[in-house]
């Protein structure tokens, strides 16, 4: 499973708000009644993924396309944003990232030695047949 807001049960980079100002709502700001200080979406959608694992599809839909406003919003979208549990997930597994990545370096480290003494092979069976 590809990681994604429902798999880590978040929405957003820090909350479902984040997707106010989001090209995903690409609407016309400029129509929009200046009630706020911003020129934000008073009404915005949410990607499905942020939807909870058991509601409907209908039930997320109808939430979806309300807008993040009600209070009924709040049962069905995830409220959690993920930037933290993706860098909790991330320091969970830091164990995992160092080996992997002294593997690699190891490996490369190999190949160097191994090219030079190919080079130095080379170069003392270039010296015999002068």
């Amino acid at each position: 499973m590809t990681p994604s807001q429902g798999a880590f049960q978040c929405c957003g980079a820090e909350g479902p708000n984040d997707w106010q100002s989001s090209v995903y709502n690409n609407a016309d700001r400029s129509s929009l009644v200046d009630i706020a200080i911003s020129k934000l979406n008073i009404a915005y959608k949410v990607p499905e993924s942020c939807c909870h694992e058991g509601i409907s599809v209908d039930d997320c839909n109808t939430v979806r396309n309300i807008g993040m406003l009600t209070s009924i919003a709040k049962p069905v979208v995830y409220t959690s944003g993920c930037m933290e549990k993706l860098v909790d997930g991330i320091k969970q597994n830091i164990k995992l990232v160092y080996i992997v990545g002294a593997g690699v370096i190891g490996v490369e480290i190999l190949a160097l030695i191994f090219a030079l003494l190919l080079c130095c092979a080379i170069r003392r069976s270039s010296n015999y047949k002068n």
